[in-house]
C-alpha cells in the first residue's frame, strides 16, 4: 500500500509529464539531472525513443551555448570593471 506522501509525488510527477512531456523534459535534463539519467527517465516513462533523443540534443546545444555566453560577458564584465 502507498503511503499518502508517496502516492502525492507520483501524482506530481504524472502531472508535469502531462504537461511538459518530452519536450519540457529533453529541454530541461540536461541542466537539471545531466543528459543520460533524463534520458534515462524518459524511456522509463515510454517516451518514444527518437523524439527524446531530438529534444535532449536540442536542450544540450541550448544549455552549452547558453551558459557559454553567460560565462564569456561574464569574463567580459569582470575585465570591465578591473579596469
Amino acid at each position: 500500500m502507498e503511503s499518502r506522501a508517496t502516492a502525492r509525488a507520483t501524482g506530481r510527477s504524472a502531472a508535469i509529464w502531462d504537461r511538459y512531456g518530452v519536450v519540457g523534459l529533453g529541454l530541461l535534463a540536461p541542466l537539471l539531472v545531466g543528459a543520460p539519467l533524463g534520458t534515462a527517465l524518459g524511456l522509463l516513462l515510454g517516451a518514444p525513443v527518437r523524439r527524446l533523443l531530438l529534444w535532449v540534443s536540442v536542450g544540450i546545444v541550448l544549455w552549452s551555448a547558453l551558459l557559454t555566453a553567460a560565462g564569456a560577458l561574464g569574463l567580459a564584465g569582470f575585465e570591465t570593471l578591473r579596469g
